[in-house]
């Protein structure tokens, strides 16, 4: 059957935790930013990266994607992606899982799709950090930091000018 189709899905769990975990209006506004971009420009340029051209959005936002496409390219999303954001988002606990679309009924597929994700909240999610000294920490939470930066610019990225 190489036309069944399956569907992929990832839930930002604790958003608001994750978001609010300090009072600087700087850092709640970056935490949020980072969970609009785990589901849409880093996706977007993850599947742009890997090729995935063709494939149906159902919903794309408020720390959820939930994507279809082939068996192949599902494969590549679920065992790839979480490295990118384990990497680029450290500390932003996710689930992610597949589910196939049996007989087209997707309405179907997406209630299935969304009692797994429920049930992967509770297993560990173990950091992709190198350690302490590898990545810088935020002062406030301890948690990795994640900073965009071009190189040409500065080349302390940890310094904002």
């Amino acid at each position: 059957m190489e036309n069944t189709k399956y569907l992929y899905g990832l839930t930002v769990q604790g958003i608001q935790s994750y978001i609010f975990e300090t009072n600087k209006l700087r850092e709640i506004v970056g935490g949020s930013e980072i969970v609009e971009q785990m589901c849409t420009t880093w996706f977007d340029d993850f599947l742009k990266e890997k090729g995935i051209n063709n494939g149906k959005f159902y919903l794309k936002a408020a720390g959820n994607i939930r994507f279809q496409t082939d068996e192949k390219k599902t494969e590549t999303i679920f065992k790839e992606y979480h490295k990118v954001l384990l990497e680029k988002a450290p500390g932003v606990p996710f689930s992610q899982a597949v589910v196939e679309i049996k007989n087209g009924n997707e309405n179907e597929a997406i209630d299935e799709l969304d009692a797994k994700l429920r049930a992967q909240r509770n297993r560990p999610l173990y950091d992709f950090d190198l350690g302490i000294m590898a990545r810088g920490k935020n002062r406030r939470t301890g948690n990795p930091e994640y900073t965009e930066y071009d190189s040409k610019e500065s080349e302390y990225p940890d310094i904002i000018t």
